[in-house]
């Protein structure tokens, strides 16, 4: 794996596949960068959603998009964790 760049090898990261987030832990773990920022996504969880949950349609489609959004944070909160244990920064 090539820590020094991500895009060295064409990578496009996409937190929702498993196998992006494990590359992105290790890049982090071995490269134990001194801070971290994260950006989830805010869309999942704005309350202006609320308009797309009037269809039955919508409905489904917001509540697949706030699980995605629910995986991000959760993998970000993974993230910030190893920075603490490690003495380092997060934001």
């Amino acid at each position: 794996m090539d820590f020094t760049t991500p895009e060295a090898d064409g990578y496009v990261w996409d937190f929702n596949k498993v196998e992006c987030r494990n590359k992105a832990m290790k890049l982090v773990k071995h490269t134990k960068p001194y801070m971290l920022v994260g950006s989830p996504e805010c869309t999942p969880f704005s309350t202006i959603q609320n308009l797309n949950m009037r269809t039955p349609e919508g409905y489904e489609k917001v509540m697949a998009e706030r699980a995605q959004g629910e995986v991000h944070l959760e993998f970000c909160r993974q993230l910030y964790m190893v920075q603490m244990r490690g003495g380092r920064y997060f934001l």
